[in-house]
């Protein structure tokens, strides 16, 4: 019966509240540990109860749960997202739609070009009047996973561009949830009832421990330490987009259906995260894998970076310090680029004897 409750709560929350699956889980689980299990019960409680329940959320999106559970008589429209006033988030915020990101996306009005989705970096990270020196953020640790994703994509495929970059880290970060959840044991999904010999356009799952169906002409690509995502290529370019690991789950009788996880969704998604500090964490990352770049040139080494273990490995020294197990889903913890500086490896030129 929990397993049944957290399953309906989490259809609510990525559904009607247009939350991520990383984001959802541990909501879900906050809610239900406090008896909070159907949606009427958590139309009862106030914002300032739900922020109790749930402290992971913020303002904007507390109300955005108020609003999705609120009886019908009583909703309201749903409070549009802040951003920076003449910022580029907010003028790619303005071509989506106003309600949710990934699930109602447009892409006929949504930015796919290159140029527009391009994550803003800072190379100047120097303490003096010319540079940004110390920032420190509050934040969790799934926009950190898709901005070093990002990162590391950027130098190991570089043709496929910043579109296919963004998809694919989010893709990347919301496997790693999934699995990070089934091992804690707060997220269990539905068996799945698909067969395969009714369903047409379609590819065997493989060794896939989900054991899903894909669509036909997918692939997987390993991005990010042992993390495998499903991807197919979009448009006429040479990159590719995440396929949507969610609305894939929910539709394995329709898999033909198919559903990417869209770039501008996850554009919108780290510039919401990181603030006005998303160029400073990222030129932190940037610099760092550029010292693994020069330090292979230096030592003349004719192998290329193994970026997705390398990547991992930066991301789990750099990640917020938050609790283990279901407390610490969600929560945020310090962040600071000087971290991520010191990974910067230190190149000197080694006499030969």
């Amino acid at each position: 019966m929990a397993s049944q409750q957290i399953n309906e709560i989490l259809r609510l929350l990525t559904t009607t509240c247009k939350f991520s699956l990383s984001e959802s889980i541990p909501i879900a689980a906050s809610l239900t540990s406090h008896g909070l299990v159907t949606k009427e019960k958590i139309g009862q409680q106030s914002v300032e109860e739900l922020s109790k329940v749930c402290p992971m959320l913020d303002q904007s999106r507390l109300a955005r749960l108020k609003t999705a559970t609120a009886p019908a008589s009583k909703r309201k429209r749903s409070l549009p997202s802040q951003s920076r006033p003449g910022s580029k988030s907010e003028t790619l915020l303005s071509r989506l739609p106003k309600r949710g990101r990934k699930f109602t996306i447009d892409a006929k009005t949504a930015p796919t070009s290159d140029a527009d989705l391009v994550v803003p970096e800072l190379l100047n990270q120097d303490d003096d009047d010319n540079g940004c020196g110390p920032v420190t953020i509050q934040i969790n640790r799934a926009p950190v996973m898709m901005l070093v994703t990002y990162c590391t994509l950027k130098h190991k495929f570089p043709n496929y561009g910043p579109a296919s970059w963004l998809s694919l880290a989010s893709c990347t970060a919301a496997i790693a949830s999934r699995r990070k959840g089934k091992a804690i044991g707060i997220f269990k999904p539905p068996r799945l009832q698909s067969s395969k010999v009714e369903i047409q356009n379609v590819q065997d799952y493989e060794d896939d421990e989900e054991k899903l169906l894909y669509p036909a002409g997918y692939r997987k690509l390993r991005t990010l330490g042992t993390i495998d995502i499903p991807i197919l290529r979009k448009g006429e370019g040479e990159g590719y987009w995440g396929l949507d690991i969610d609305y894939l789950l929910a539709n394995q009788k329709n898999v033909e259906q198919v559903k990417w996880i869209h770039p501008a969704s996850v554009f919108d998604y780290l510039h919401r995260s990181f603030g006005d500090h998303l160029a400073i964490m990222h030129g932190a990352i940037e610099l760092v894998m550029r010292s693994w770049e020069q330090q292979q040139q230096q030592q003349q080494d004719d192998c290329e970076v193994d970026w997705s273990t390398k990547a991992w490995q930066l991301y789990v020294t750099i990640r917020p310090d938050v609790h283990t197990g279901g407390q610490g889903w969600a929560q945020k913890a310090s962040f600071c680029n000087a971290d991520i500086l010191k990974k910067i490896v230190i190149n000197e030129t080694v006499n030969s004897k």
